[in-house]
């Protein structure tokens, strides 16, 4: 309990400080009729300018640090939930994190750790290798190199802050799905990567790939028929796919993506109980529901 209060109020100290960030945002909208629909306040924020931002190595070094302690977490669960016995080098934890693999977000984090551990070597030993610029980082050293625009390293940052932020649910379908949306956006948007591994970032499957910019849809209409739940006032505008239907079914919270259901706007009963309960570590439906206003 101790190390995630750590991981916790360090995060926390690094939003507080304005950072900027990719994260999870959520807008609500309602559809009145076929052509109107009512728009929206967020309730998740992404972040800005800070001072911090003006110490882009700072920065960097910051969240690393929260990120090689979470590692360091994961790896004791590899070994029984013992603490480590000794102090394991970045390489030994890649290492470590490579051979124990078993879920999509596995791959993902190691990853990260691979990316993370590369520019922080450099920042480090090297730092003159390492440029930060307006709109972009660029690391070289020798053969190696790393370049990606400034919107990818903050999908990077996004992407620790999810292993972070929703480490109890890590594997739910629906984090997961933003996670595996958001790695893919990493990998396109990488200008340039080599490093001593020589290998490019793996490829992860994922089911449902969902976008981190959410909408809620507040006044839900849906019928069921069997099995089936067909939801029947859904917009039609391709802006607002990224929806999530917030329904509750035997007194139990359940929040679908749009991008789950078929073309009928369908999908069955089984699938949502299986894979869309409302367990994560998001606002409850209810204050989504108390904090989302839309215009009448």
């Amino acid at each position: 309990m101790m190390q995630v209060a750590f991981i916790q109020t360090n995060l926390n100290f690094l939003e507080n400080s304005n950072i900027e960030i990719t994260n999870i945002t959520y807008s609500s909208y309602s559809v009145i009729e076929d052509s109107k629909i009512s728009l929206n306040m967020e309730v998740l924020e992404n972040y800005g300018s800070s001072e911090i931002e003006t110490v882009p190595y700072t920065k960097f070094i910051c969240i690393f640090s929260l990120l090689d302690f979470y590692v360091d977490k994961r790896i004791s669960v590899y070994i029984n939930n013992h603490e480590l016995d000794k102090a394991l080098t970045y390489k030994e934890k890649y290492k470590k994190l490579k051979n124990n693999q078993s879920t999509a977000s596995d791959k993902i984090l190691t990853e990260i750790y691979r990316l993370a551990v590369f520019i922080r070597n450099n920042i480090t030993h090297r730092i003159e290798n390492v440029l930060f610029s307006e709109t972009s980082i660029k690391v070289t050293y020798n053969l190696e190199i790393l370049e990606m625009p400034k919107s990818v390293l903050n999908i990077f940052y996004g992407i620790i802050n999810i292993y972070l932020r929703h480490n109890q649910h890590i594997n739910h379908v629906y984090i997961l799905g933003i996670l595996g949306k958001l790695f893919n956006d990493l990998k396109r948007g990488i200008t340039s990567f080599k490093d001593n591994y020589n290998q490019p970032l793996e490829n992860v499957s994922i089911d449902y790939l969902l976008d981190e910019n959410r909408n809620i849809h507040t006044n839900v209409r849906y019928k069921i028929e069997g099995d089936q739940i067909t939801f029947t006032n859904l917009s039609l505008r391709s802006d607002y796919r990224a929806t999530d239907l917030p329904i509750i079914l035997d007194n139990i919270e359940y929040l679908i993506p749009q991008e789950s259901l078929d073309e009928q706007n369908s999908i069955s009963l089984e699938k949502i109980r299986d894979h869309w309960k409302y367990c994560l570590n998001l606002p409850s439906l209810e204050t989504l529901y108390s904090n989302l206003k839309t215009d009448a």
